[in-house]
């Protein structure tokens, strides 16, 4: 996402799918608060994963569609997915309704994820192109994880809802279902990772020769 958009248009037009991309903050920190204080409230939960998931999808396609990306989108829009997993790793390791199997795979993903927020810092910092990798197909391996992570969360938390109104047996091979997406996830995650610290490497030695 390194084109700026037209300044021939107007504000709004220029920035509609950035204001999309911001409106996930201000939802990942309610979501912040109820996963610290209120982690039943699991219907609410699902609601606010499930807009913040929304604005994600919904930014690119007006980023893409209108022909607007900049480096501020691109690098919020990556906070901002930063910080909505962040929190959800959060709520999994937490929560004392998720089996251990999925808690032991969210703890590398959660370590993966610090480690490409602190690559993602250090390229603002040094004013490179954060945006996420792209692969000669049509996704990244971080597009790729992005989507399994989200899909996956929001399957544990639906599938939480179910066991509460059903009782834990209603959805037998739930729990094996989600720790295959996430342990998918996980895979595309390193690979994300490598691709990204690649990536990062080599705008620091163009940037060292210039």
């Amino acid at each position: 996402m390194n084109q700026e958009p037209n300044k021939e248009r107007g504000w709004f037009y220029r920035n509609c799918a950035n204001i999309v991309t911001m409106l996930r903050f201000p939802i990942c920190f309610v979501l912040l608060w109820v996963v610290i204080y209120h982690r039943e409230w699991t219907s609410l939960i699902l609601l606010l994963v499930t807009g913040a998931c929304f604005t994600d999808w919904l930014d690119g396609c007006l980023a893409k569609g209108l022909k607007i990306t900049s480096r501020f989108g691109a690098a919020a829009d990556r906070l901002g997915d930063k910080l909505l997993l962040g929190i959800m790793f959060l709520f999994l390791i937490l929560d004392g309704r998720i089996h251990i199997t999925l808690k032991i795979i969210t703890i590398p993903m959660a370590v993966l994820e610090t480690m490409l927020l602190l690559i993602w810092f250090m390229g603002v910092k040094r004013k490179m192109d954060v945006a996420t990798v792209k692969s000669t197909g049509k996704y990244g391996p971080g597009q790729i994880k992005m989507g399994l992570m989200s899909a996956g969360i929001l399957f544990c938390l639906v599938n939480l809802i179910v066991e509460e109104s059903w009782g834990p047996g209603y959805n037998l091979y739930a729990t094996t279902l989600i720790n295959i997406m996430f342990a998918i996830s996980l895979f595309f995650a390193v690979k994300s990772y490598i691709a990204h610290r690649a990536k990062y490497r080599l705008q620091s030695s163009q940037l060292s020769a210039k």
